[in-house]
């Protein structure tokens, strides 16, 4: 957390959303239903500065969570549902980002 002390974002940048995907076997044998994400420069801009900040590389699993669940079928139904009513790809537009701690108990640590 000292690292993050002087961090500060560049953004803002954007992403773009290019459809859904499922991982099954996920952690706790849980099954993921996530957007898959296509950073722009400004983002990669940002997390080059973070990873300077960090000293670590950042992560480029690039997605959105949108549900987790232990029953895949209905997982899988929800995204049959959400992919028949969007129409990929859309851009979204970030202004920073937040920190949490995602072991249990989730918390929230910091916003930049």
């Amino acid at each position: 957390m000292r690292r993050l002390e002087n961090f500060r974002n560049p953004g803002p940048f954007s992403l773009s959303v290019t459809g859904t995907s499922i991982m099954f076997h996920a952690e706790e044998d849980t099954t993921l239903l996530y957007f898959r994400l296509q950073p722009d420069q400004a983002y990669r801009k940002c997390a080059g500065a973070l990873e300077q900040a960090l000293q670590v590389s950042t992560q480029t699993f690039f997605h959105m969570t949108l549900a987790v669940g232990k029953d895949a079928g209905k997982i899988e139904m929800l995204r049959q549902r959400i992919d028949s009513m969007v129409c990929y790809p859309f851009p979204l537009r970030a202004e920073g980002f937040d920190l949490y701690h995602i072991w249990k108990p989730v918390r929230k640590v910091a916003e930049y």
